[in-house]
């Protein structure tokens, strides 16, 4: 199943939100580089590159009469996501280049003619959150754009509550076209349970048979990884941390699980037990 891509005009409601938040006062930026080493959550939100595909260093403009760099690291990445992007790339606003690293990113910052004295450049997962308290940009990286433009100042771009920050903030509100593929995610969820609870009996003999059936159904439905399958025998769902394992199954078990089908990169949690 190929994977679909969003319309343009949701490119466009995205583009603008981001845009909106970065004029802000709070915030007042004059671009975003989200890295590929970063979450990728980032520059595929902005470019929807991500995934099997590899992801991209993403600068990200706020005057909307420059166009959005996605900087990908072979000929054959770019080729890939060249053809699949088509509608996101034909006006012009979006180009896709082969590079690598900080030096082509700063490159591109100076063809989009950012490299003035004082430009404020927003760094996705520069700080960190939750999950990654120490952020997830290379110290290296950072030091080569410091090291190209003294006088810019980089600046984290997620913070806490109600405002989160240019992308965070833009992503909360969902569009009919998000609302739709995380309902698909969800159907694919659903569709896993019943999987599940017509393969946990004979032959199967252990908590791997199930999740190799579980998991190639899910990838029949979606065409993409799942994001999250946990499936546990007597024991909380997320015990065996979405791995197969050679637990065996044994009748009267309760089966419990974590399951997060993924539809053009967004998950949808189903949890049974």
């Amino acid at each position: 199943m190929a994977k679909p891509s969003f319309s343009r005009a949701e490119r466009e409601r995205r583009w603008a939100a981001v845009r909106r938040i970065m004029a802000k006062p709070q915030w007042n930026l004059d671009a975003i580089v989200a890295p590929a080493s970063s979450d990728k959550v980032y520059p595929q939100y902005l470019t929807q590159i991500g995934g099997r595909g590899g992801s991209a260093d993403v600068i990200f403009p706020r005057d909307d009469s420059k166009p959005v760099h996605a900087i990908v690291g072979t000929a054959r990445n770019r080729s890939f996501w060249e053809k699949r992007l088509d509608s996101w790339r034909s006006d012009g606003k979006l180009i896709i280049s082969q590079g690598e690293g900080s030096k082509s990113v700063g490159e591109q910052i100076k063809s989009l003619g950012l490299n003035r004295p004082g430009m404020h450049i927003g760094v996705a997962k520069l700080s960190g959150s939750r999950f990654d308290p120490e952020g997830l940009v290379p110290a290296t990286f950072l030091e080569n754009l410091k090291s190209a433009f003294p006088g810019f100042q980089f600046l984290p771009i997620e913070k806490w509550g109600a405002d989160s920050g240019p992308i965070d903030e833009a992503a909360m509100m969902k569009s009919p076209e998000e609302h739709d593929v995380i309902r698909r995610s969800v159907a694919a969820g659903e569709k896993a349970i019943e999987v599940i609870r017509r393969v946990a009996r004979p032959p199967s003999r252990h908590q791997g048979d199930i999740w190799l059936q579980t998991f190639v159904a899910m990838f029949a439905e979606t065409g993409e990884d799942p994001t999250r399958l946990s499936i546990a025998l007597d024991a909380e769902a997320n015990s065996t941390l979405g791995a197969p394992t050679d637990d065996p199954l044994k009748e009267g078990q309760i089966i419990s699980e974590e399951i997060d089908a993924t539809v053009q990169d967004y998950r949808a949690q189903v949890n049974h037990s």
